[in-house]
């Protein structure tokens, strides 16, 4: 009997005349556990089917942990000389979710929403207009703003310098259009003026209404970018000091050749006399 009931899509029950469970299937099981306590309501319609009152009731009750609403059947299924027993049948109500699934969904939806509040790095959701549809605490904090407050904002009212963010919106439609994921760097200026940059993967998704949006993850490189920058000015610092050095070396090799001074010579001269007199000689 246990195959055939679990082979049964809903859940399905063998009540005996003391309200025990002889057998339930494997959908009953995920739904109410292995012995649920019947509602006041169920237990009245089991006891008029079992009593042999009446041969089949249908009643609309909730379970004792409190799932439903949904339509209970209570069906007398033993021979007259037998022990009475009787099939319990549940079926949920149409619209109707069980009160535990929606339980459940509630708490993943709280997990993963901790989750990304916890992640260092930005988290976030935008839509082809550049509204926000999701932002984790991390994007939320760069705007002194809570995730609520950022989601139904858009990119052009958070971001202080237009011309960024008409560059992000653009990144942003051409992941939409293309359905191809891209990863570049970006500029952003806060609103307290501070400049930070980001290394930004960008990816499309098709929501169930078939709208398609873009999910992206950006981590700061600011510090990694100051440290290029400062390299850069370094070697273009060095690049200035060599240039003059050699504008100098070659200013004084024209003045000596006005002269008609041989630097070579000068370079053995090893006193300031031996200069003068050489000098002297050659004048």
């Amino acid at each position: 009997m246990r195959a055939d009931l679990d082979a049964f899509p809903e859940p399905l029950a063998v009540l005996d005349a003391t309200l025990r469970l002889r057998e339930v299937n494997a959908a009953w099981r995920d739904a109410f556990g292995a012995a649920p306590v019947l509602a006041p309501q169920a237990e009245e319609a089991a006891r008029a089917v079992l009593g042999g009152a009446q041969r089949r009731v249908e009643i609309d009750a909730g379970a004792a942990d409190g799932s439903g609403p949904q339509r209970w059947t209570f069906l007398r299924c033993a021979r007259d000389e037998g022990e009475p027993l009787a099939f319990v049948h549940v079926r949920a109500q149409e619209g109707a979710a069980p009160r535990r699934r929606e339980e459940e969904l509630a708490e993943e939806v709280e997990l993963l929403r901790s989750f990304i509040d916890l992640a260092p790095n930005l988290m976030f959701i935008k839509d082809r207009h550049s509204r926000y549809v999701m932002a984790n605490s991390a994007l939320a904090d760069c705007y002194g703003m809570t995730p609520e407050q950022v989601v139904h904002a858009s990119q052009h009212e958070l971001t202080a310098s237009a011309e960024e963010a008409a560059g992000f919106a653009s990144v942003d439609r051409q992941v939409i259009d293309t359905r191809q994921p891209a990863i570049i760097e970006e500029k952003e200026t806060r609103p307290n003026g501070e400049v930070h940059w980001y290394e930004t993967v960008k990816k499309p998704i098709v929501r169930r209404s078939g709208e398609v949006q873009v999910a992206c993850f950006s981590v700061d490189v600011s510090e990694r970018q100051r440290a290029q920058d400062a390299l850069q000015r370094s070697a273009r610092e060095l690049q200035t000091m060599a240039a003059a050095a050699r504008r100098e070396a070659d200013e004084k090799s024209a003045l000596a050749a006005e002269l008609g001074i041989d630097l070579s010579s000068m370079v053995t001269t090893r006193t300031p006399k031996d200069a003068i007199r050489l000098f002297s000689t050659r004048s």
